[in-house]
């Protein structure tokens, strides 16, 4: 038994059913700690390896019922710990980790092979003149947001800049306001499956079928949609992040093209990032950031299983700078990870971590990793020195 003298942590969730008060106050607290964080990786010349996430975005991952804040403090209502884990995010945008290596030609073969030979075509363009729809409906959005008439002319110039990265405006736009379409117009077979897999389907790979009477509909479209699919196409070409991915550098073993297949199902609805972890710089060692990572993990998962009882597989994820061994020590320590060199945003290297877990072996897992989170515990605390509380509504 703990000592009545010692120091307690008590870990809790902070979500949309809180009051706007509590919301507000652990959302500037947070913001604090990670500026805490932050100023220290300044001093050491480090701050590279750190972004904050700032009040306003900390407090929309509060209210947002798809992503989980953990948090810790000390029996003196310091907060000193917090991890944010993410799930739900639209097809295609920042969060959906693997469209780094899904611009490729084996994914589009692997997306093919999921369907009746005799279907696919048809199920192919039904799902291209869906995302039409959906990209008409970008088009009129982002003409409002941020006078841009010509999206593709906006593209090609961010490429030629060298500003044109995965969290361009213009691209987080035209993928959202896609994923929103469908998601408010579901119809018939097609859906968020068939988004995923044939979302780089364009009109030229119908046009180029084998299917006669799929390619006839291709020939008699008028000259105006043809305009527009053609415009779309190019879109497709400008989004395309493979050329992200970088190769091995400092001796890391990253995974290789041939591996990528293993994740080609991951998508925003079967997957967990692992998204921030932070601790003050005074009890780094006590491994509070892994204690606290975890139990958002658990939340997370359970939240995922209730709204999908039926996925085969979940995978995680994480995305960590080269540099930043506390994380990755964090992140690794669940379970052994296969890892993508990228260049992310503009000249911002990262690498990638990726991990599927069989839905079979899923309690195993976490079985597992509670084991450890306990071993770590038992090492540096007392029995009774860390509590999960729920606060006041």
């Amino acid at each position: 038994m703990g000592s009545l003298f010692a120091t307690k942590y008590y870990l809790f969730e902070v979500n949309e059913n809180h009051t706007r008060a509590i919301q507000q106050k652990y959302a500037h607290e947070i913001e604090d700690l990670e500026n805490i964080v932050y100023n220290q990786l300044v001093q050491l010349k480090k701050q590279e390896i750190f972004f904050t996430t700032g009040y306003d975005d900390v407090l929309s991952y509060i209210k947002d019922k798809d992503v989980t804040i953990v948090a810790c403090e000390d029996n003196n209502n310091k907060l000193i710990s917090s991890a944010y884990i993410t799930q739900g995010q639209g097809l295609y945008t920042y969060n959906d980790l693997s469209k780094y290596f899904k611009f490729n030609k084996e994914f589009i073969e692997y997306a093919k092979s999921k369907y009746d030979p005799k279907e696919l075509y048809v199920i192919e363009y039904e799902t291209f003149m869906k995302k039409i729809e959906g990209y008409k409906y970008a088009k009129q959005l982002i003409a409002k947001e941020l006078n841009i008439t010509d999206i593709v002319g906006h593209c090609k110039s961010e490429k030629e800049k060298g500003t044109f990265d995965e969290k361009n405006k213009v691209r987080e736009k035209v993928n959202r306001y896609i994923y929103d379409y469908f998601r408010d117009n579901k119809k018939d077979r097609i859906g968020f499956t068939e988004l995923d897999r044939f979302y780089l389907i364009k009109f030229s790979d119908l046009q180029n079928c084998e299917d006669e009477i799929i390619k006839a509909k291709c020939a008699n479209e008028t000259e105006e949609n043809k305009k527009l699919y053609e415009e779309y196409g190019e879109l497709i070409d400008l989004f395309d992040l493979n050329a992200s991915i970088l190769p091995d550098e400092k001796d890391y073993t990253y995974l290789k093209p041939d591996g990528f297949k293993k994740y080609f199902d991951a998508n925003p609805f079967n997957t967990i990032e692992l998204d921030t972890y932070m601790v003050h710089p005074d009890y780094r060692k006590k491994g509070l950031a892994k204690i606290t990572t975890f139990e958002g993990l658990k939340i997370q998962m359970r939240r995922l299983l209730r709204k999908r009882p039926n996925l085969s597989h979940i995978f995680l994820s994480a995305t960590i700078h080269q540099d930043n061994y506390p994380s990755k020590r964090v992140t690794l320590s669940f379970g052994k990870f296969d890892t993508v060199y990228i260049k992310r945003r503009t000249g911002i290297n990262r690498e990638v971590y990726f991990y599927k877990i069989e839905r079979k072996d899923l309690n195993q897992f976490m079985r597992i990793n509670e084991e450890k989170i306990n071993e770590t515990k038992d090492s540096v605390y007392d029995k009774n020195d860390i509590v999960f509380k729920n606060i006041e509504l």
